[in-house]
């Protein structure tokens, strides 16, 4: 198969006359047998300019718009390409949007940027059908090796859907901030409400779209200074991905900088140096016995520890709290060895899709003060759930918990080291 410049002058002219005439450069280049196309590309665009008719700049012979294409139009056609198929010559690319390899880089950036997982390796470009897994690793979020430590636990908050609970989600907040100190809240998934996940959710949808329900998520989620949210994605945050392979959590975590991204469907977050929290975000519907799905999987960790240590990867199990989404419902704490495991509730109200289903969500959360030992065990754990009752047509009618309501304010506190003897480390509220 011959190179472009090895091509006969006539085959080249003949070529040339063929793409300005409409044939895209990737045909042209199959019925050539071009082992070359990215410089065979580069050739044909500069004939294309040269051939701009003088009174027209960014015209061709034919009239089409050659240098002001639109960097939309580019990101556009190159999602498009991408998702008809999974992997692409950066050379054949170019060819297929017929631009240059400087813009297709420079459109492959504003697409990353944009939160679309675009790998470029290897002079190869592809668009993964799930996001891909986070390079780094969490570190621990206490760092001495025991203590009592406290932690709020959420789920499902939904926002875009007409049945979302701000007002329970902010005074939940309000009370774990100012009662009980809190500076880490575990959120298991589903923090928005998503698009074609029922039929007719469109229509109990105030926020449609990505950009609509990532704005809604980063203006609604509550914030304070000093604390931190740790959370996985859902199905509901991942039909985004699915409809137009764009990563909801990525782009919340690059909006909000106290929400930490742990990745999809599971992840282990080092509450101490030993001791791991598992967020879960399952499939499928509730079970007939709540805790049956907690058990089951709590099963299934015990069984991977053990095969991990027993392979070397690691001297001890870690986990010892898993906490559950998806399910809409609150149960627990169940104690299964050093394990234990709860369902976290939700912050959506009842929709249409459950009342086809005959459930009825529980609107609530969990404030957990737990003592761990130096080994990672969670010797005493006492946990606070909150239940809220629905608020219709909360979406627009909440108002934010007045700041000046009286409302008990403390220290957080973390004592560190052997339980019955160390002093106590408080933590300074900003």
């Amino acid at each position: 198969m011959p190179k472009w410049g090895e091509l006969a002058g006539q085959v080249r002219e003949q070529a040339y006359a063929d793409y300005l005439a409409g044939k895209s450069p990737q045909l042209l280049f199959e019925e050539l047998g071009v082992t070359n196309p990215e410089t065979a590309g580069s050739k044909l665009r500069a004939r294309r300019r040269k051939l701009a008719a003088p009174d027209a700049p960014g015209l061709d012979i034919m009239g089409r718009n050659v240098i002001g294409v639109l960097d939309s139009e580019i990101d556009g056609a190159l999602l498009r390409l991408l998702r008809q198929r999974k992997l692409w010559p950066l050379a054949d690319l170019c060819n297929a949007v017929d631009q240059s390899p400087k813009r297709v880089r420079a459109a492959i950036d504003r697409l990353q940027q944009a939160g679309r997982p675009i790998n470029l390796e290897e002079r190869e470009v592809s668009l993964p059908e799930v996001p891909p897994p986070l390079e780094t690793e969490l570190p621990a979020i206490w760092t001495r090796p025991a203590g009592r430590i406290v932690t709020a636990h959420i789920s499902d908050t939904q926002f875009g859907s007409m049945a979302v609970q701000k007002t329970a989600l902010d005074l939940f907040m309000q009370i774990a901030w100012e009662e009980y100190g809190v500076d880490v809240t575990f959120h298991s998934g589903d923090w928005c409400t998503g698009v074609n996940m029922f039929k007719g959710q469109h229509y109990e949808t105030y926020a449609q779209g990505f950009e609509a329900q990532l704005e809604d998520t980063v203006v609604s989620m509550p914030r304070r200074a000093g604390h931190t949210y740790y959370g996985i994605g859902g199905n509901h945050d991942f039909s985004f991905y699915k409809a137009a392979r764009i990563d909801f959590m990525a782009m919340l975590a690059k909006e909000r900088p106290d929400i930490i991204n742990c990745g999809w469907d599971t992840a282990d977050v080092p509450l101490t140096e030993a001791c791991d929290v598992r967020l879960w975000h399952p499939s499928g519907g509730v079970p007939y016995a709540i805790s049956y799905r907690g058990q089951k999987y709590s099963a299934q960790i015990a069984f991977e520890e053990l095969l991990e240590v027993t392979m070397g990867g690691r001297p001890a199990p870690r986990v010892r709290l898993l906490q559950i989404g998806h399910l809409h419902v609150m149960a627990g704490p169940t104690i299964q060895g050093a394990l234990r495991f709860f369902q976290a509730g939700c912050f959506e109200a009842q929709t249409s899709y459950l009342k086809r289903k005959g459930l009825v969500p529980m609107i609530g959360a969990y404030i957990m003060e737990h003592e761990i030992t130096d080994n990672g065990i969670i010797r005493r754990q006492t946990m606070t759930d909150f239940i809220f009752d629905p608020v219709d047509d909360d979406y627009r009618r909440h108002r934010r918990p007045d700041p000046s309501m009286n409302v008990r304010r403390v220290e957080a506190i973390c004592t560190f080291g052997e339980l019955d003897a160390a002093p106590e480390y408080r933590k300074v509220n900003p």
